[in-house]
């Protein structure tokens, strides 16, 4: 699962910067935080990939970044309202 500290961190290194104020600096430019514009990202392609019937909702979770399918689900319940198995019927 890709986790903010360990994003942040990352971009940071490699541009040199303190994560802290990457972090100010995005949200200045975005009016959100990087975790909250990951999980956005994450669920719009998950929508998408949720319309063809023959991807299964594990093969999804693994392809937006989840490691664990149960985990996807909540949080795209959380996101959406429903479940990946509700979205689609």
């Amino acid at each position: 699962m890709f986790l903010y500290p360990v994003a942040g961190n990352s971009i940071a290194e490699e541009i040199n910067l303190n994560a802290s104020y990457i972090g100010s600096i995005f949200k200045r430019a975005t009016n959100t935080n990087i975790p909250k514009y990951i999980t956005k990202i994450r669920m719009e392609r998950a929508k998408e990939l949720l319309e063809n019937p023959q991807l299964k909702i594990k093969d999804i979770s693994e392809l937006v970044g989840y490691a664990n399918q149960y985990y996807f689900s909540a949080s795209f319940k959380k996101y959406y309202g429903k479940t990946p198995s509700e979205f689609r019927s």
